[in-house]
């Protein structure tokens, strides 16, 4: 016969190897970290920004990143996650709160990630070559792209300080951000739009240079190991090779007139089409990669407009919708956290993650007076949360779910009854406590 204290501490035990074991086999795929830290407003270079009045005035523009990764993490080298702002390459920036979104959960996660500012600017009025702002917008979308490189040797020759794995870099982009990175990870030198070669007299009209140009780091090679693109395009499919094979995540509503889901014009709402740039969205792009023999993945969400992830009115002057995050949020991060887990050497491999399943939960009673262990039964990844709630309606405990059994401590609450609630985006499960 086992005394009640044997137990009592072998199921501790058990608990805690469980835990550890959960932790374990879910990084990258759930949220495995609770502390994260954030080094904002790294420069990574200093580059000539655009001059909106076109008078060729010199005005260098410091490019700053923020850096999120997790603490107490003794991984040695960790995936590295390069996320790009969307904004028509008029406005935005790394603050913006899908960035922090997207770079908080994926440091939670066990993931470096960095946001980046890169430089903006074009006359959406003209060009060099008369009236139509496409060669502007190229240009503009080539000093992202250069930045977006500069950006990535930089976190390269910062390997050692942040702990990178440099052959295991991803990039996500929303919108002008996706293309960014599409141009960044397949466009070559020789294949530079005319439009970013000297086209006219004044600071505006110069030769962009090459694509690595811009920062400093030259020597570091630029190279990713896959990109999520979230309703982004391409300016043209023939500088993806079938030599440049990589995993691509395409992720695009059907109804977006601002990119196309499959090809057309941008921003197809007005009838001077000519004046816009023309672009092969995920659709192309995807059936561009098959005929390669490549295995890619395409997510459309059928009716969704432009940037389906946020809602409501459009502020004019930030490019960028009030609310975020819509209920869209989170199957598109889960599908994004799939995708990287099929494709990151570091993640311990398993099925792909059915989002959908249901879920249950017990409590079971420790030793302890009022202490139990939460035995989850479900998808960690699907970011559970666990909320108790006292007799009249107060939330008492409030906690994510990030193993499959978790400690509550309720030793402190008085007696009577209270509820258990168990929920993520698709499902929510109840339960009663009663506190003798």
């Amino acid at each position: 016969m086992f005394s009640k204290k044997a137990v009592q501490l072998s199921l501790c035990f058990a608990i805690v190897c469980t835990y550890m074991m959960g932790n374990a086999q879910q990084r990258f795929v759930s949220r495995s970290f609770e502390n994260i830290n954030i080094e904002s407003n790294i420069v990574y270079a200093i580059e000539d920004s655009f001059d909106f009045m076109g008078f060729g005035i010199d005005d260098p523009e410091p490019l700053r990143m923020d850096v999120y990764y997790p603490l107490d993490d003794a991984m040695s080298k960790r995936p590295l996650v390069v996320c790009l702002f969307g904004g028509a390459f008029l406005a935005g920036s790394k603050e913006r709160s899908d960035m922090k979104a997207w770079c908080d959960s994926l440091a939670h996660y066990g993931y470096v990630a960095v946001a980046i500012n890169y430089r903006l600017g074009f006359n959406p009025l003209a060009s060099a070559k008369g009236i139509g702002a496409d060669e502007s917008v190229i240009r503009a979308l080539y000093r992202s792209t250069q930045d977006c490189r500069a950006a990535v040797r930089y976190m390269i020759n910062q390997h050692e300080r942040f702990h990178i794995d440099t052959t295991c870099i991803f990039l996500i982009g929303n919108s002008a951000g996706a293309i960014t990175a599409i141009n960044a990870a397949f466009m070559k030198d020789a294949e530079r739009p005319a439009e970013t070669l000297k086209t006219g007299y004044g600071a505006n009209n110069c030769d962009l240079g090459c694509l690595d140009c811009t920062g400093s780091f030259k020597k570091n090679e630029f190279r990713v190991s896959g990109i999520v693109s979230l309703w982004g395009a391409s300016i043209d499919l023939n500088i993806i090779d079938k030599e440049e094979e990589i995993p691509l995540l395409f992720i695009h509503g059907t109804a977006d007139v601002i990119v196309p889901y499959n090809q057309d014009y941008a921003l197809n709402f007005t009838m001077g089409k000519d004046l816009n740039v023309f672009l092969y969205g995920s659709k192309a792009m995807q059936t561009h990669c098959e005929k390669m023999g490549w295995n890619t993945v395409l997510i459309p969400y059928e009716g969704k407009p432009h940037c389906f992830y946020a809602c409501g009115d459009i502020n004019v002057l930030k490019l960028d919708y009030e609310i975020f995050p819509c209920e869209y949020w989170w199957p598109v991060f889960y599908s994004t956290i799939d995708f990287l887990r099929s494709i990151n050497p570091h993640c311990i491999k398993t099925p792909p993650l059915d989002l959908n399943t249901a879920f249950d939960f017990v409590f079971n009673e420790l030793g302890k007076k009022r202490c139990y262990v939460l035995v989850f039964s479900g998808n960690l990844l699907m970011n559970n949360e666990l909320i108790i709630y006292n007799a009249i309606g107060d939330v008492i405990v409030k906690k994510k779910l990030t193993s499959l059994a978790t400690e509550i401590n309720l030793e402190n609450k008085p007696a009577g009854m209270y509820f258990a609630e168990v929920k993520n985006h698709a499902h929510s499960v109840s339960q009663k406590i009663l506190l003798k």
